[in-house]
């Protein structure tokens, strides 16, 4: 039984892809990986799904998305420093020195916003209902 698995599994890593032979092919599906896992690890993590859920709708500081969330300030600080690593939201300081959490940029409120029309639309686990 285990040769016959091993047979299989060498038959299936020797089998030819389409990017075997073309970088920028390969380039594309390795980026189409990582961006597919950044969303299942955000959709899989309630601190990050929340934070989704809230930010591209109105500028909040750590301290209100925790009192609204319930969870300890540390826990959305690294939360959010996640997401800023991510490219997806990024602190903003205005004029009286309060520090908000907005989206980086119009593409990342639209991608935030259609992650949470998807997820939080019916249910609470994002802690929000629309």
């Amino acid at each position: 039984m285990f040769l016959a698995f091993l047979f299989v599994a060498n038959t299936a890593i020797a089998q030819s892809y389409p990017w075997d032979k073309d970088p920028n092919l390969a380039e594309t599906v390795s980026e189409w990986f990582k961006e597919v896992e950044s969303v299942v690890r955000i959709r899989s993590d309630p601190v990050l799904r929340t934070i989704v859920c809230r930010v591209p709708y109105t500028k909040l500081t750590v301290e209100n998305l925790a009192k609204a969330t319930g969870l300890a300030p540390i826990t959305i600080a690294h939360g959010v420093s996640e997401l800023v690593d991510k490219g997806l939201v990024r602190f903003d300081s205005s004029a009286d020195g309060t520090v908000t959490i907005v989206p980086n940029g119009r593409s990342a409120r639209e991608t935030m916003r259609g992650w949470a029309n998807d997820w939080c639309t019916s249910d609470d686990h994002c802690g929000v209902q629309q």
